[in-house]
C-alpha cells in the first residue's frame, strides 16, 4: 500500500471535528494494513491504536469485555480531544454499534469506515496468514453481518438509540 509522503496530514482537513475514527471490518479485510500504512502520516495529530493498546486481550473475549473496550476507546479519544488530537482505532473487527453505544459516546464525534472484502479474497487472505480452515465460515459470516450492519437504517436497537443519535450507517 502506497502512502503519499508529500501530504503532512489529512487530520487538519478531513478530521478536524471528528475525534474517533473507527476503521472496522471482518478478519482479513485489511484494517491493520491500513493503520500501519497511514499512522505515521497522521501523527502526531492522530494516535493510531488497536484494542491491545488499550488493555490485555483475553483468551476468549466476551461481550462485556468488548463493550468495556469500546468505552475505553471513547475515553481515550476524549482525552486526546483535550489536547486537540484524534484517535484512530483500527486493526480489530470492532462492531461500530458497540462504539456508538458506549456510555461516553455522546460526548465525542465518531466516524466509521467499514473495510469490506469479498468472500473469495477474504478466504485467500485468511489462509495465507494461517487461520484454521474451520474458522473461515465464521469470518465470512461476520463480514456479511458487518456489511448489513453498515446500511443506514438497519442498526440493531442497542446502537443508535443508546447513543441518542439517529442511525446513519455510522458515518
Amino acid at each position: 500500500m502506497g502512502v503519499d509522503r508529500g501530504v503532512k496530514s489529512i487530520a487538519n482537513v478531513t478530521m478536524m471535528d471528528d475525534v474517533l475514527l473507527l476503521v472496522s471490518g471482518a478478519s482479513g479485510a485489511g484494517k491493520s494494513s491500513v493503520r500501519e500504512g497511514i499512522a505515521a502520516t497522521l501523527a502526531p495529530e492522530v494516535t493510531a491504536v488497536e484494542l491491545r493498546d488499550l488493555d490485555t486481550i483475553p483468551q476468549t473475549p466476551t461481550l462485556e469485555w468488548r463493550q468495556r473496550m469500546a468505552e475505553r476507546a471513547v475515553l481515550r479519544a476524549q482525552e486526546l480531544d483535550g489536547h486537540g488530537r484524534h484517535l484512530l482505532l483500527a486493526g480489530d473487527p470492532v462492531a461500530p454499534g458497540e462504539v456508538v453505544a458506549a456510555p461516553s459516546a455522546p460526548t465525542i464525534d465518531i466516524r466509521v469506515c467499514l473495510l469490506d472484502i469479498d468472500e473469495t479474497a477474504q478466504r485467500e487472505r485468511l489462509r495465507r496468514r494461517g487461520d484454521p480452515e474451520e474458522h473461515l465460515p465464521s469470518h465470512v459470516a461476520f463480514a456479511d453481518w458487518m456489511r448489513r450492519h453498515a446500511i443506514p437504517g438497519t442498526c440493531p436497537t442497542y446502537c443508535a438509540p443508546a447513543a441518542g443519535k439517529p442511525c446513519g450507517g455510522h458515518g
